[in-house]
């Protein structure tokens, strides 16, 4: 495609919203965290044809294995016990927010997330857990939901 380049192009200048006031919760317990990550560990599959121009049709998601993780400071089990969480598979409720702009903000909700084996860390010699986290479905396609507000 050979087109001329737009006289004058209008830019993005949305600054990117910041990880705080994040209200980040797991099980309803509002774990002190530091950092919250995920992967839609989407695999991408091509559908090719013959008849199409380039022999391709389209690109389509086949299949997908949610996974994250979050780091905790670790507290007495009383108040919240992320070990027995795993022992028994609990399927818990996850939610933070990124951003507080309308406009520029983003709700993470995850209906069921169970953890994966926990993990000692340390943030500046206060004792946390690594928690890898494993999004599965609680009806159909809904392991995580991205609200844009």
């Amino acid at each position: 495609m050979d087109q001329d380049i737009p006289a004058d192009p209008v830019f993005n200048s949305t600054d990117p919203a910041r990880f705080l006031s994040a209200a980040f919760a797991i099980d309803g317990y509002s774990a002190v965290i530091e950092n919250f990550k995920f992967d839609a560990g989407n695999e991408i599959a091509r559908r090719n044809s013959a008849n199409a121009q380039t022999g391709i049709l389209e690109y389509f998601i086949k299949g997908r294995s949610i996974k994250g993780e979050c780091d905790p400071e670790a507290v007495a089990l009383a108040t919240k016990n992320f070990w027995s969480m795993w022992e028994t598979s609990a399927q818990v409720a996850l939610s933070a927010t990124v951003g507080g702009a309308a406009g520029n903000k983003c709700v993470i909700t995850a209906p069921k997330v169970q953890l994966d084996v926990p993990k000692y860390g340390d943030r500046e010699n206060i004792l946390t857990y690594a928690l890898p986290i494993i999004f599965t479905p609680d009806a159909g396609n809904d392991e995580i939901s991205l609200s844009f507000q």
